[in-house]
């Protein structure tokens, strides 16, 4: 199993090819940390299953006991990976990590929401591309209208507003350039209704 994560709404299932026979590394991706007072389903996977969930060095300073997130109670039970970007450019973002080596799944540091937050960019055999970003923003028109969330939201929750501001900047020039890839936001339900049933064999 692979699963790619955002936040508290969604895990979406991403098989890198279909003649790829099996899944290569069974762990779990997520933005970035979900509330600790309810978790998210990438949250509440790894701690059933037992699958190590991928996070960024900053992102596991940030949810460790006594770190600035405070989420380490919460989190107890859930193996974590680290994972740095050891690839180059990706569509405007400075680096990258390829999971599988292959485009399917790309994760990219966006940094801003949380310290150590990213955006996974999961691109099916068939060419349809998602980017899931988390809280960068909460609805779609953050990306059409160009509108941050609201000021009192960033100031409570962001721990970097400019950090966010530039990675929200990234992608609405990314949905200009790419009009056909499908941003998900961890709190819209819109691109979500949009995406294939995992056993509808859209791949």
């Amino acid at each position: 199993m692979g699963l790619a994560c955002c936040h508290s709404l969604s895990c979406v299932e991403a098989r890198p090819r279909p003649d790829a026979g099996c899944w290569l590394r069974p762990e779990i991706a997520a933005c970035h940390s979900a509330d600790p007072f309810a978790l998210g389903p990438c949250q509440r996977l790894a701690r059933l299953s037992g699958l190590p969930e991928w996070v960024t060095p900053q992102e596991h300073q940030f949810i460790r006991p006594g770190g600035q997130g405070q989420f380490g109670k919460s989190f107890s039970g859930i193996r974590y990976e680290e994972h740095g970007f050891e690839g180059g450019p990706y569509l405007g973002f400075p680096t990258s990590h390829d999971v599988y080596g292959d485009g399917s799944i790309v994760v990219v540091p966006a940094p801003g929401h949380t310290p150590g937050g990213v955006i996974i960019f999961v691109t099916l055999a068939i060419g349809t591309r998602y980017a899931f970003v988390g809280d960068l923003v909460w609805q779609l028109e953050g990306i059409t209208l160009r509108e941050e969330r609201p000021w009192i939201t960033r100031r409570g929750s962001d721990s970097d507003a400019e950090g966010n501001r530039e990675n929200l900047l990234r992608m609405i020039a990314l949905k200009e350039r790419l009009p056909e890839s499908i941003i998900v936001p961890a709190h819209d339900m819109r691109p979500f209704a949009e995406m294939p049933a995992l056993n509808s064999g859209k791949q």
